[in-house]
């Protein structure tokens, strides 16, 4: 991450949009079924289903970040799979968050 940090000190993306992200496509149904199983483990998550809706006109048939810019220009590339880090975001969202795990 040094060479990240150097580069953005210096200014080398600041009017850029960067995308950073697995580099992978995923469907939304398979990025919810993901959490649903992830948090399913977690204890005190409440049990959840998929509830699906007839899918707009507008709506995406998947997600891929394209981090070929910020390769480029920040020398980034992921280090940790999409799966990696939804389940540290989960476990960090888990234990710092005040509120409590079950929403309640």
């Amino acid at each position: 991450y040094e060479k990240v940090f150097v580069n953005l000190m210096q200014g080398k993306c600041l009017d850029t949009p960067l995308n950073f992200g697995s580099g992978t496509a995923f469907t939304i149904k398979e990025i919810a079924e993901d959490i649903i199983h992830l948090c399913g483990k977690e204890k005190g998550f409440p049990e959840t289903k998929l509830v699906y809706d007839k899918p707009r006109h507008v709506e995406v048939n998947y997600l891929c970040s394209d981090n070929s810019k910020a390769q480029h220009i920040l020398g980034w590339k992921p280090e940790v799979s999409f799966q990696e880090g939804l389940k540290k975001f989960i476990h960090w969202y888990k234990n710092e968050r005040l509120e409590d795990w079950s929403g309640k």
